[in-house]
């Protein structure tokens, strides 16, 4: 699993409920940007937003994969196109899903439409009907994790070859609060060490972290 993957907001010790604290915000994992002025401090999103309330920096690009069962016909391929997964039985994540918009933007570019499609909010569920045999879908490689329970391999996708873009988005105001402001520069440097190992990420807001750290020094 990916170093971006295993980032974790701070838990609670177990039966202590958490203190509350002024300058404490909320992280919304997948809450559309839009909503950060009035929702909280950080969300994570996909890339390509143009609300002027908002700024996005872009975190990671991350192949859609075809997930089949275990000795699925397909598996047998180095590659599938979405042709090939549109002439079997589809296991699709609900329309307000971001993978959802994904695998409809790719059926679309390739010209074909699965005609037996079942829906499911959650990765669990898909990966328990595609181990049974029930169907195909389509998840970025993030998401596999979720799905490890399950006797399950996956291909690379051609014509189209689909890419998701994840972004970090906070609402424009000067100065984020400092647990916001220290969360995203860990998020951030995680990401830039993913991608070239040891590339320094600048506090985006001017904080400069707890004493003894240093713009550009820790690392993740």
């Amino acid at each position: 699993m990916s170093a971006l993957s295993r980032t974790r907001r701070p838990s609670s010790r177990p039966g202590i409920p958490p203190r509350r604290h002024p300058h404490r915000q909320l992280i919304h994992k997948g809450r559309p940007p839009a909503d950060l002025p009035s929702a909280g401090a950080l969300a994570i999103a996909e890339g390509g937003n143009a609300d002027p309330q908002v700024r996005g920096q872009p975190l990671r690009e991350e192949p859609v994969l075809a997930v089949l069962q275990a000795g699925h016909p397909l598996a047998e391929r180095a590659s599938v196109t979405w042709n090939n997964l549109a002439q079997q039985p589809f296991v699709a994540f609900t329309p307000s899903s971001s993978v959802r918009r994904l695998a409809d933007l790719s059926f679309e570019q390739a010209g074909v439409r699965p005609t037996n499609v079942t829906e499911t909010r959650e990765v669990g569920t898909a990966a328990g009907m595609i181990s049974a045999g029930l169907g195909v879908s389509v998840v970025p490689r993030l998401m596999l994790p979720l799905m490890a329970f399950g006797r399950l391999v996956t291909r690379p996708l051609n014509d189209p070859g689909t890419v998701r873009k994840l972004a970090v988005y906070t609402p424009c105001t000067p100065v984020l609060p400092p647990a916001s402001a220290y969360f995203l520069h860990r998020l951030l440097h995680t990401a830039a060490a993913e991608h070239d190992g040891s590339a320094p990420v600048r506090y985006p807001t001017g904080e400069r972290g707890n004493e003894g750290e240093r713009e550009g020094e820790r690392r993740v």
